[in-house]
């Protein structure tokens, strides 16, 4: 599989909105790869080719991704629903079709993770929102697809990405940055019109096997914060209580 490698001097601390938007915006190819700085691009990537070739409208494939070092395999695809004035989004297996897509499997799901095979022709129905300086883009970039566009998005199982999470204090209390956080909630809520996001079902399958309420507990910290995290144990504990 060849690549064509395009550097970006981007300003610092652009945003993650506005540092995907301008990859996106420079983009002469067919097929964009997305992945973060801890990933590591393993995978055989003609087999998701094959599927976007395959498959017309499919505007994006992921696989699973694989952390050697602790013997790990996850995928935490999800889909959408709403409740109330709230968003939902749940990995709920048992209502999952498995598709063959020239060979290989195919499930479809409204949100996908990193690393993802894109098909340049999606990002001209919707794209990144360069308003989002850190969190929520990502889940905005595929609300936008599921309300507004016919694109298609799923994973295939049989595709593994490399993933080496790490970092240190400074670059961990810059990623979890409470003032980003609040300004990317606030924007997405008065775009969408949603008062929250509301977790079901944390990873579609997990060779970890959280249990559901550490999965909740993931997701509400990685898109809410510390603050609603610690709002939502108090709940979960009363409940127990009760």
């Amino acid at each position: 599989f060849d690549f064509n490698l395009n550097v970006l001097d981007l300003e610092y601390d652009i945003g993650l909105g506005s540092s995907r938007d301008a990859i996106v915006r420079a983009l002469d190819e067919e097929y964009l790869v997305m992945a973060d700085s801890d990933h590591k691009i393993i995978a055989d990537l003609d087999r998701l080719v094959s599927i976007l070739e395959s498959r017309e409208d499919i505007g994006g494939v992921a696989g699973s991704v694989m952390e050697p070092e602790r013997h790990r395999i996850w995928q935490s695809a999800k889909d959408f629903y709403e409740s109330g004035s709230n968003l939902v989004r749940s990995a709920d297996y048992n209502e999952k079709k498995l598709e063959q897509v020239d060979g290989s499997i195919f499930v479809q799901f409204d949100f996908i993770p990193y690393p993802t095979l894109y098909r340049a022709e999606c990002f001209e129905s919707y794209s990144w929102d360069p308003e989002y300086p850190l969190g929520r883009a990502h889940v905005d970039f595929y609300v936008g697809h599921w309300k507004q566009t016919d694109w298609v998005f799923g994973i295939c199982q049989q595709v593994h990405f490399g993933h080496y999470p790490g970092g240190d204090r400074s670059y961990t209390s810059h990623r979890r940055d409470s003032e980003k956080y609040r300004r990317a909630k606030s924007h997405f809520r008065e775009k969408w019109e949603y008062d929250s996001i509301q977790p079901g079902r944390g990873y579609w399958y997990d060779t970890e096997g959280h249990p559901n309420l550490i999965e909740k507990a993931v997701d509400i910290y990685d898109e809410q914060g510390t603050l609603t995290l610690l709002k939502e144990g108090k709940n979960w504990v009363s409940r127990k209580i009760e």
